[in-house]
């Protein structure tokens, strides 16, 4: 984790230095609202790689699952309601699933705090294993459609910093 987070700071730094310049070069609109949307996804990233239990994850988690959907609909969806319905589905979804994934972890283990040895114990049944490996991946295989989504789109290259932003989130 401390690995991950010192990595992403790292990015965090070179944006804020070279992002002026670029928004310039690129003739970006509305840099304000993209930096503070930025800033929000740094800082939910941050604290969700900073988090202690799994609660806590779906909790920071949901939060930028929120920052997302706007701005998605900020950013990315100016007239397709349609596709815009389609994204909040898919990230309410995977939410869901997370959700339901942290249930069956408190269920099958008693726990959600993040310990040395690991959340699961080794006298878990294999089938809950399979179970629980299941439900996370489900979750992250919906929030793997969601690129898939946006890239099979009409892309306005204008837009690639706002792309670039939604898929660091």
């Amino acid at each position: 984790s401390l690995g991950f987070l010192f990595l992403l700071n790292f990015f965090w730094l070179i944006f804020a230095f070279y992002s002026r310049r670029f928004f310039q070069m690129s003739g970006t609109q509305n840099v304000t609202n993209l930096k503070a949307f930025l800033a929000l996804i740094i800082a939910l990233i941050n604290l969700v790689i900073i988090a202690k239990n799994l609660l806590s994850i779906l909790f920071f988690y949901n939060c930028l699952i929120v920052v997302c959907h706007f701005f998605g609909v900020k950013f990315l969806h100016k007239k397709q309601t349609r596709f815009s319905n389609f994204f909040t589905f898919l990230l309410y979804l995977e939410s869901v699933f997370f959700f339901l994934a942290i249930v069956a972890t408190y269920k099958f283990t008693g726990q959600i705090d993040f310990k040395l040895g690991g959340i699961i114990s080794e006298n878990i049944a294999s089938a809950k294993y399979v179970f629980l490996l299941v439900m996370y991946l489900i979750g992250l295989f919906l929030s793997v459609l969601v690129p898939f989504y946006l890239i099979y789109r009409d892309i306005n290259l204008d837009l690639i910093t706002i792309y670039g932003l939604f898929f660091l989130a």
